[in-house]
C-alpha cells in the first residue's frame, strides 16, 4: 500500500508549477462537476418517481370505480376486458381484482417485474354506495403495481448525456484554463525566473515589467525594487570597504589578524614598516617561522593573548615585548577584539599594534623623576610641618606674651591707678592747706594754684593711661566696657561713635572678654587712622549660640584685593585675636561704601580653644 502511495505521489512532485496548478484545476472540476451531476440526476430521479406514483395512485383510484359497477353485476369479461385495455402501458406490471373473501377475479402480469425494490404497487379498494347516505360496502380490491425500469432506464440515459457534455466541456475548459494558465501565469513566471536567475548570477542591470498585470507584476516590481536596494546596497558596502581598505592601509598604527596557531592572516603596510620587512608576504610567512629565525609571536605570547580574550569578553589590551627582522626588542602596546566562530570559540584576533618604546622608556625615566620628586615633596612636607609646628609655637608665644602684657597692662594700670593717683591726690590736698595754713605772697599763692592745676592734670593724665593700658569698665563687664570705649572714641576724634547692645550683655570670663575689647579698640583705631568717617557703629548682639560684635563706619573703605597684597598689622592683629578666641571675623569693605567688621565668637570653646587660653 505505501508503496502503491509513493508510485502515485512520485511523479506529482515532479510536476512543475503550471503542471500541478492544471492537474489542481482538473480534480477540482471533476469533483465538482461529479458532486452536480450527481445531485442533478438524483433530483431528476425523485421527480419522475413522485410523478409514476402519483399517476399509479389515479389508476388505481380510476379502476376502483370502473370495476365497481361491474364487480356487482359480476360481469367478469367487462373487468377482464377493462384491465386489458389498460395493461399495454409498458409501465404496468400488473393489475389484480380480488374480492373481500380474497379470491381473484381478474389479474393481468403483462410485463412482471424480477426486481421487488423496482416497482411501485397501490392497493385501492372497490366500493359500492350505500342507500341513503348509508355507509358504501366493500366488495372487493384492486392492486396496480407500477414497474420502475422505465423510469431508471431514462434517469441512465440523462445520465449518460449530462456526462458526456461535462466531459466535453470539461475538456474545453481544461484546453482554454491551459492556453490562458500558459499565456497569464506560466510565460510571466518563466520570464520571471531568467530574471532571477540572471540577478542570482550578479547581473543587477536586470529591469522591465514580465508581460502582465495583477500580483505577478507587482511581484516584479518587488523584484526590481529589491534589485534596486541591493545594488545600492552593495554600492554602499563597496563604497564602505573601500573606506576601510584605505584606512586599513593608510593608517599610521599597525593593523593585523592572527589566528590560534599564531598565522597572521591581514597585515596593513604600517606593521610591514613596524618591524622592518620588505612585505606583508615576509611579514605573514615569519608569523610561522618561515623567513626569519624566530617567530613574530611566541607560543606562550599567543596562547596569553586569546587566554586574555576569552577571560575579558573577547577584549585584549596588554604591553608586550617584540622583535623587529633583525632581532632589535621593541615594546608594542597591542589593542585587539576577539572574532568567534559558530560554535563560541575565539577563531582568531583583529586589532592594533603600535611602537610603546620610547614611551616606555619615557615612563621609566618619570618613575625615576616621580620618585626623586617623591622624595622632594617628603622633604618639603617635612619641612612645611616643622614650619607649622613652629608657626603653631610663635602663635602660642605671641597669645602668651599678649596675656602676659595683658596682665602687665592691668598690674600697671592699678599700680598707676592706686598709687600714683594717691600720691597725686595727697599733693593737691596738701598744697591746698599749703595755701590755708601758711602766709604766703600773692607771687607764691599764683604759684600753688599753678602747682594744684598741674597736678589735676597730670591726675587726667593718669587715669587716662590707665584707662588705655586697661579700662576700669571691664570690671563691670564687655558691654560697659564697649559703651566707654564707644563714648571715649567720640569724645576726643571729630565723629559719633554709638555702641547697641541686641539681647543680653555677654557673659564671658575676663581674658575673653578682653581680647573681645581690644578688637574693636584696634578696629576703632583703623577708622580713626584711615576711614575718614563721620560716624561709627558698634553693635553687641547675642544670636543664641554665638555673640556677634559688628563695627561699621560711613568713610572712604578700601579694596579687599588691594589691601590683602599690602602688609596691614591693624587687621592682622585683629584676626589673630579673632583666631585666639576661636571666632570668625569678616571683613567687608569696598571704595567709596565704609567698611563692616564683624566678630562671631562661639559661647563654648572646643578642647583646643580651651587650650589656647589656658595661658
Amino acid at each position: 500500500m505505501t508503496s502503491c502511495i509513493k508510485w502515485l505521489v512520485y511523479p506529482l512532485r515532479r510536476l512543475g508549477l503550471h503542471g500541478r496548478l492544471m492537474l489542481g484545476l482538473f480534480a477540482m472540476m471533476l469533483v465538482v462537476g461529479g458532486i452536480g451531476g450527481y445531485a442533478l440526476t438524483q433530483h431528476e430521479e425523485e421527480i419522475h418517481f413522485a410523478e409514476l406514483e402519483s399517476r399509479t395512485a389515479r389508476i388505481s383510484d380510476f379502476l376502483s370505480l370502473a370495476i365497481a359497477p361491474l364487480l356487482r353485476n359480476g360481469d367478469k369479461p367487462s373487468i377482464d376486458a377493462l384491465i386489458n385495455s389498460l395493461a399495454g402501458n409498458p409501465e404496468v406490471d400488473e393489475f389484480t381484482v380480488t374480492t373481500v373473501q380474497g379470491g381473484v377475479i381478474s389479474s393481468v402480469k403483462p410485463h412482471p417485474s424480477t426486481r421487488p425494490m423496482g416497482e411501485i404497487v397501490r392497493v385501492a379498494g372497490i366500493y359500492r354506495a350505500g342507500p341513503d347516505g348509508a355507509d358504501p360496502e366493500r366488495l372487493g380490491s384492486i392492486k396496480v403495481v407500477m414497474s420502475t425500469d422505465i423510469v431508471r432506464a431514462e434517469i441512465r440515459h440523462a445520465q449518460t448525456i449530462l456526462l458526456t457534455t461535462f466531459f466535453v466541456l470539461l475538456a474545453g475548459l481544461h484546453i482554454v484554463t491551459l492556453y490562458l494558465l500558459k499565456w497569464m501565469v506560466r510565460r510571466p513566471i518563466d520570464r520571471l525566473s531568467r530574471k532571477v536567475d540572471r540577478i542570482a548570477l550578479g547581473d543587477l542591470s536586470v529591469t522591465g515589467s514580465v508581460g502582465t498585470r495583477g500580483q505577478l507584476a507587482m511581484f516584479a516590481a518587488r523584484v526590481d525594487i529589491m534589485v534596486r536596494n541591493v545594488g545600492a546596497t552593495i554600492n554602499s558596502l563597496r563604497a564602505s570597504e573601500t573606506k576601510y581598505r584605505r584606512i586599513f592601509e593608510n593608517s599610521s598604527e599597525g593593523i593585523f589578524r592572527l589566528d590560534r596557531d599564531g598565522q597572521l592572516l591581514d597585515v596593513n603596510p604600517a606593521m610591514v614598516r613596524l618591524f622592518d620587512y620588505p612585505s606583508a608576504d615576509q611579514l605573514k610567512q615569519a608569523s610561522l617561522g618561515g623567513y626569519a629565525q624566530r617567530r613574530l609571536f611566541s607560543a606562550e605570547q599567543i596562547s596569553e593573548l586569546f587566554a586574555n580574550a576569552s577571560a575579558h569578553n573577547g577584549v585584549v589590551a596588554c604591553e608586550m615585548e617584540l622583535r623587529k627582522l633583525h632581532g632589535e626588542r621593541i615594546w608594542v602596546e597591542l589593542n585587539a577584539r576577539a572574532v568567534v566562530n559558530s560554535s563560541g570559540s575565539v577563531e582568531f584576533l583583529e586589532g592594533m599594534i603600535s611602537n610603546i618604546t620610547e614611551r616606555r622608556r619615557a615612563h621609566q625615566r618619570l618613575l625615576m623623576h616621580r620618585e626623586r620628586l617623591a622624595g622632594e615633596v617628603s622633604e618639603r612636607r617635612r619641612a612645611e610641618a616643622n614650619l607649622r609646628a613652629s608657626k603653631k609655637r610663635l602663635r602660642e608665644l605671641a597669645e602668651y606674651m599678649e596675656s602676659i602684657r595683658e596682665e602687665e597692662r592691668k598690674q600697671i594700670a592699678l599700680t598707676i591707678h592706686d598709687e600714683l593717683g594717691q600720691m597725686l591726690t595727697a599733693l593737691k590736698i596738701n598744697l591746698g592747706l599749703l595755701g590755708r595754713i601758711a602766709p604766703v605772697s600773692e607771687q607764691q599763692a599764683q604759684k600753688i594754684v599753678e602747682m594744684a592745676s598741674l597736678v589735676d592734670k597730670t591726675v587726667r593724665i593718669v587715669r587716662d593711661v590707665a584707662s588705655h593700658l586697661r579700662p576700669a569698665a571691664l570690671n563691670y563687664g564687655l558691654a560697659s566696657a564697649l559703651e566707654w570705649l564707644a563714648a571715649e572714641f567720640s569724645r576726643h576724634e571729630l565723629m559719633t561713635c554709638r555702641f547697641l547692645l541686641i539681647g543680653e550683655e555677654p557673659a564671658l570670663d575676663e581674658p575673653r572678654a578682653t581680647a573681645v575689647f581690644r578688637v574693636a579698640q584696634e578696629a576703632l583705631t583703623n577708622i580713626m587712622r584711615h576711614a575718614n568717617a563721620t560716624h561709627v557703629e558698634l553693635r553687641m548682639a547675642d544670636l543664641g549660640a554665638a555673640y556677634e560684635l559688628s563695627i561699621a563706619d560711613n568713610g572712604q573703605g578700601f579694596e579687599m584685593k588691594t589691601q590683602s597684597q599690602r602688609t596691614t598689622y591693624g587687621l592682622l592683629g585683629m584676626q589673630e585675636r579673632a583666631r585666639a578666641l576661636g571666632a570668625e571675623i569678616e571683613i567687608d569693605s569696598a571704595a567709596g561704601t565704609g567698611t563692616v567688621v564683624r566678630v562671631v565668637l562661639p559661647k563654648a570653646l572646643n578642647v583646643s580653644q580651651r587650650a589656647d587660653f589656658a595661658w
